[in-house]
C-alpha cells in the first residue's frame, strides 16, 4: 500500500511540476559556490558566496536596478556622450556674402559649406541649388545660363526651370533675403 501511495504522490508531483515549472524553480543560483567572496549575477540579483557553518552558500542576493532610460524633458541639459547625436532638423540661415557684390540682372554662385545660385532682379534676390535635377552633378554658368557639364542640361537662373537637356525638374529654390548688408539664404534640411 505504501508503494502505491508513493507512486501516486510521485506522479502527482511530476504532473504539477510539468504544468507549473515555476512552482519548483530555484529561488537562488543553482551553480555551487567555490570560494568565499565569489559573486554571481542571476535573474536580476547579485549573489555573494558566504560561509554558513562549514559550507559555502550564496547569500539572499541584492536586486540590481534596471538600467534607467532618460525621457526628453522640456529643458534638456547637455551631457557627455560617447556616440554622436543627431542634430534636430531646424532651418539654418547662411550668410553668403555682401549684398553689394551682386548687381541687378547679375547671377553668381556663392558657397558657404554648400553652393547656391544667387540672382538679383529688380524685385529682389532669388536663390537656387547648384545640383542638377537630372543626375546630381554640380551646375555652372555659361553666357547667363546655368549648365550641367555632365549631360548638358540647362536652367533659367530666374526661375530654376530646365530650358534644355535631359533635366525635367526645376532646381530647388531657397528663401533668400538681405540682412544687415549680407545675402542670407534660409536652408531647410528637409
Amino acid at each position: 500500500m505504501n508503494t502505491r501511495r508513493s507512486v501516486v504522490i510521485s506522479l502527482g508531483i511530476s504532473l504539477i511540476s510539468a504544468l507549473i515549472p515555476s512552482a519548483f524553480a530555484a529561488t537562488g543560483p543553482t551553480l555551487k559556490p567555490t570560494k568565499l567572496g565569489q559573486t554571481i549575477v542571476w535573474r536580476g540579483k547579485k549573489y555573494t558566496c558566504i560561509k554558513q557553518g562549514k559550507k559555502l552558500v550564496w547569500d539572499k542576493g541584492v536586486l540590481i536596478p534596471a538600467k534607467v532610460t532618460q525621457t526628453p524633458t522640456s529643458t534638456p541639459s547637455p551631457s557627455p556622450s560617447s556616440s554622436p547625436t543627431k542634430k534636430p532638423l531646424v532651418m539654418e540661415d547662411i550668410a553668403l556674402g555682401s549684398a553689394s557684390s551682386i548687381s541687378v540682372g547679375e547671377s553668381k554662385i556663392m558657397t558657404k559649406g554648400k553652393s547656391y545660385v544667387i540672382t538679383r532682379t529688380s524685385s529682389g534676390l532669388i536663390a537656387f541649388d547648384t545640383t542638377c535635377t537630372h543626375n546630381g552633378c554640380g551646375i555652372d554658368f555659361k553666357a547667363k545660363t546655368l549648365i550641367c557639364p555632365c549631360h548638358g542640361a540647362e536652367f533659367d537662373p530666374l526661375t530654376g526651370s530646365p530650358t534644355a537637356g535631359p533635366a525635367l525638374t526645376k532646381l530647388k529654390s531657397y528663401e533668400v533675403k538681405e540682412v544687415d548688408g549680407q545675402i542670407v539664404v534660409f536652408d531647410y534640411p528637409w
